[in-house]
C-alpha cells in the first residue's frame, strides 16, 4: 500500500518500501527520487501537523484523515471513528452540538455514557486498534450538573466539591439530615417539630409516636458516611381515624430546585417488615400563593429489619406563572403507615440537584458548626441571667441578648426552662428582630434578686 500519510507508515523500517508511490526499494532508487522522497516526507509531516476538516457521520473515519487536528462539522450522531492502527491519536474541535455514542469496547468515553458536544468543545482520542478508540482528554465546558464530567462516582465528587457553590456541603438541600442537632424537640402537641428542622404532621385519635434520636453502631457500613445518629419513630399503640401521618422538612423557598431533576435519597429500616406508603415533595407558595400539586417520588416501599437505601429521581415542578406569597417552601416528606403500630428508623436524608442515583453517597456532609448555624436560623435557645439588689419594690431591669445566629425572621419566644428565680415578680423575653431580644425582669421586694432561665426562639416555617 502506498504510504500516503503518516498514519500509513510502518513501525518496521524494512516495510517502508515507498512513500506515496516513490520507491524506496534497495538498489532501485535513483538520485532524483531521493529528493522527491525527502520532499514527500516533509509534506506528509507538515500535513499531519496542520488542521483538517471532517464532516460528522455515523462512522466518522478520523483515522483516514491526514491531519492530527480536525475540525468536526455537522450534527450527525457518531458511533464509530473507523479503523486505524493502535496508537494513532486525533484531537477534535467540534463546531456544534452532536452526540458521540459511548461503547464500552469500540468508543470508550471518559464519562462512561453518551456525550453531547457544544461549539468549541475539544476532545482527544487514541486508537486501540481493530476499530476501537478511547477518549484521552475532555477539555469541554463543565456542565452545571456535571453531566459530562468523568464517571458517575467522579461526578458525585465533582458536584460535592465544586458544583454546589463556595462550600461543598450546600449541595444537599436537607438540613440536619443526619440528625446531629437535637434542640427543637420540646413541643408537647401532636403536630410538632420532633428534632431540628423535622416536623411530624399527624391527625386522628390516639397517641402520637414516640420519637427519639438513636446512636448508630460505630463502624457500621450499611449507611455510608459514618453518621453518628438516626431517628427512631415508634407508634406503640394504633391510632384511629387517621388520614395523615408524615415526617417532613420544609426547605425554605418554593423555588428551590424548581424546574430541575433532583435526587431524593433516604435510608430506612423497621422493627418488622412493613410497607411504607411513600415519599413525596410538594411546593407551598405561602400566604396568598396556595399549594402546588403533590409529586409522588415513590410509593409502597418494602422496609425490612436491615438498613436499605432508597434513592429516586424526581422532576421538581417549575414555579413559572405561579403566585408566590410570603413564607414559601419545598416540602420533602415521608408518608408513614396509618392506623397501625410500627417502628421505623430513618437516616442520612438528602435532596440534591441532578441524577445522583448512581452515586455511592450524594449526602455531602457539612461541618457540625455549619449544621448548627443552619438549624439556628429557624430555632435556637438563649440563656438569660441577672442578679441585682432591688432598691425598691417592683423595680424593673432590662437588657439585650444577641441571638447566636441571625434568624429567618423575628421569632416567637417561650420559656424552655426556669432554673433559678429569687425575689422575681415577673420576667418576659421580647424578640426585637431576627438578631436580638430584650429580657425584661421585674423584681419583688427590696433586696437581692436573681433570675436564670432558658428561652426558645422559633422562626420555623
Amino acid at each position: 500500500m502506498a504510504k500516503a500519510n503518516i498514519a500509513q507508515w510502518d513501525t518496521t523500517a524494512g516495510s517502508n518500501t515507498d512513500i506515496n508511490d516513490i520507491s524506496l526499494a534497495e538498489n532501485v532508487m535513483k538520485p532524483p527520487a531521493v529528493n522527491n522522497a525527502f520532499r514527500e516526507t516533509m509534506a506528509q509531516i507538515a500535513q499531519w501537523t496542520s488542521e483538517g476538516t471532517i464532516a460528522s457521520a455515523t462512522t466518522c473515519d478520523i483515522g483516514a484523515q491526514d491531519e492530527e487536528f480536525l475540525n468536526v462539522t455537522g450534527t450527525t450522531t457518531i458511533t464509530s471513528f473507523g479503523t486505524v492502527r493502535a496508537g494513532t491519536k486525533r484531537t477534535l474541535l467540534f463546531a456544534g452540538a452532536l452526540t458521540i455514542t459511548h461503547n464500552g469496547t469500540s468508543l470508550i468515553l471518559a464519562s462512561g455514557e453518551n456525550f453531547v458536544t457544544a461549539a468549541g468543545d475539544i476532545l482527544t482520542f487514541i486508537s486501540e486498534g481493530g476499530g476501537n478508540w478511547r477518549q484521552l482528554v475532555d477539555s469541554s465546558r463543565l456542565a452545571k450538573d456535571g453531566a459530562n464530567i468523568g464517571s458517575v462516582t467522579e461526578r458525585g465528587t465533582f458536584l460535592s466539591n465544586i458544583g454546589a457553590g463556595v462550600l461543598s456541603g450546600f449541595r444537599n438541600k436537607i438540613i440536619n439530615g443526619d440528625f446531629v442537632v437535637n434542640v427543637n424537640n420540646a413541643a408537647a402537641t401532636l403536630q410538632k417539630y420532633v428534632i431540628d428542622r423535622w416536623y411530624h404532621d399527624w391527625n386522628g385519635s390516639g397517641i402520637a409516636p414516640t420519637v427519639s434520636r438513636q446512636n448508630h453502631t460505630p463502624g457500621q457500613t450499611a449507611v455510608p458516611g459514618n453518621p453518628s445518629f438516626f431517628l427512631r419513630m415508634d407508634q406503640g399503640s394504633a391510632p384511629s381515624g387517621q388520614s395523615a401521618s408524615k415526617l417532613l422538612q420544609r426547605i425554605e423557598d418554593a423555588g428551590t430546585l424548581a424546574g430541575e431533576t433532583a435526587t431524593f435519597t433516604i435510608y430506612l429500616k423497621a422493627a418488622a417488615n412493613l410497607t411504607l406508603p411513600g415519599l413525596y415533595i410538594i411546593q407551598n407558595f405561602g400566604a396568598g400563593g396556595g399549594t402546588g400539586s403533590k409529586v409522588v417520588v415513590a410509593s409502597s416501599l418494602s422496609l425490612t429489619t436491615s438498613w436499605q437505601k432508597f434513592t429516586f429521581t424526581v422532576d421538581v415542578p417549575s414555579v413559572t406563572g405561579g403566585l408566590l406569597g410570603s413564607e414559601t417552601w419545598l416540602e420533602y416528606g415521608i408518608d408513614l403507615p396509618l392506623n397501625s403500630t410500627w417502628t421505623i428508623d430513618i437516616s442520612h436524608a438528602s435532596l440534591v440537584s441532578g441524577d445522583a442515583t448512581g452515586e455511592t453517597d450524594a449526602f455531602a456532609a457539612r461541618h457540625i458548626q455549619q449544621e448548627v448555624a443552619m438549624c439556628q436560623r429557624y430555632f435556637q435557645t438563649i440563656y438569660g441571667e441577672e442578679r441585682w439588689d432591688l432598691a425598691s419594690t417592683s423595680e424593673n431591669n432590662m437588657y439585650t441578648i444577641a441571638h447566636p445566629t441571625k434568624m429567618r425572621t423575628t421569632p416567637s419566644s417561650s420559656v424552655r426552662s426556669q432554673i433559678v428565680t429569687v425575689n422575681i415578680a415577673d420576667y418576659t423575653l421580647s424578640p426585637r428582630d431576627a438578631t436580638s431580644s430584650a429580657l425584661s425582669i421585674t423584681g419583688g421586694a427590696v433586696g437581692g434578686a436573681q433570675l436564670q432561665a432558658v428561652f426558645n426562639l422559633d422562626s420555623e416555617l
